[in-house]
């Protein structure tokens, strides 16, 4: 399957639909197909563990063989659902990044992600498991109840 260049990316006001094998983003027109949505497994193990968010490496401090890896995986922008179950649990994070400074989409907690080798409708290429995963609706949150849902920190150019 041929990518649709003419698509923007990252999308433009994405929409966010439960395919039932995870979250993704919609089509043109609202129609299923889009891109798969990630996360970045890690960051919530750190979290779970009361570490500084700042343990997680940025781009620039990873491993050279994993460094064009993680390059793949773009900041979703600000993301809404027409979905209630979905819609409740969204939200966003300012991204103070040079390379691409947009209000990031975030669920539970969660800064999504998108895999520029994906292909709109195709399968989610970008599955690393323990590393980066497609997000499902019942994915845990990371703060319970009442608690402040931690923030990504300042990034230049990584997840």
């Amino acid at each position: 399957m041929t990518p649709d260049t003419s698509l923007p990316w990252p999308p433009l006001s994405p929409v966010l639909v439960d395919l039932g094998a995870g979250l993704a983003t919609t089509g043109p027109g609202g129609v299923t197909g889009g891109f798969a949505v990630y996360r970045f497994v890690p960051y919530g193990a750190a979290v779970r563990q009361g570490l500084p968010s700042p343990v997680v490496p940025w781009a620039a401090d990873w491993p050279p063989y994993l460094a064009a890896t993680i390059a793949h995986y773009v900041p979703l922008p600000l993301a809404t659902s027409e979905s209630p179950a979905i819609a409740r649990d969204l939200g966003f994070q300012e991204r103070d990044d040079q390379k691409l400074p947009v209000q990031q989409a975030v669920y539970r907690g969660w800064p999504l992600y998108l895999f520029d080798l994906d292909v709109p409708g195709g399968p989610a290429r970008g599955r690393v498991p323990g590393f980066f995963e497609v997000v499902t609706p019942d994915v845990p949150p990371l703060a319970d109840g009442d608690d402040e849902l931690p923030t990504w920190p300042n990034t230049f150019g990584g997840p």
